[in-house]
């Protein structure tokens, strides 16, 4: 018997009703809003990036951005630090990613997540979890993120000192 397996690009993803994810051809649901304490959570975090980002120009922190990493894999991060020109498509790595996790999306966002930011260059990945409030940050060195107990975050032309632990 042989396998069928189905495999979406972005031309069928920008077609579909609701919120979605595309990761290597493969469409995972997303859910359709965001429970409070994860809007609270991630609200929080873009204020406080978007106060010290004040100084750099060009960097912005945004919610929930649609980021095309290849023409099969669409991901929707929480939060990202984004240097650039801001448009339709986001055409830059952002430098850094942040998601908050639940018990639903820990798996896919500790392993295939991390995986293809890691990959795709982004300075810092950070995992705030809504359940227990941990906080992981990882640093990108030569293409491998590191666990790190940081809080000065420096990219492009810009250094932000970040506290989550009031998050």
């Amino acid at each position: 018997m042989l396998a069928y397996e189905e495999y979406y690009t972005y031309e069928d993803y920008r077609k579909w009703e609701g919120d979605w994810e595309l990761i290597h051809g493969m469409p995972y649901a997303m859910a359709p809003f965001a429970l409070p304490k994860h809007q609270l959570i991630s609200s929080k975090i873009v204020t406080k990036l978007n106060i010290l980002l004040k100084n750099c120009p060009k960097c912005n922190a945004l919610m929930e951005t649609e980021i095309m990493v290849s023409k099969d894999t669409i991901l929707r991060p929480d939060v990202i630090v984004y240097c650039g020109e801001i448009e339709n498509k986001l055409t830059k790595t952002p430098p850094i990613i942040v998601e908050v996790t639940s018990k639903s999306t820990l798996k896919r966002d500790e392993l295939i997540k991390k995986e293809i930011y890691e990959r795709e260059g982004v300075k810092y990945y950070i995992l705030v979890s809504s359940e227990d409030k941990n906080i992981k940050i990882y640093k990108n060195y030569h293409g491998r993120f590191v666990k790190e107990d940081i809080k000065k975050f420096e990219f492009d032309e810009c250094e932000i000192e970040v506290d989550f632990s009031d998050i």
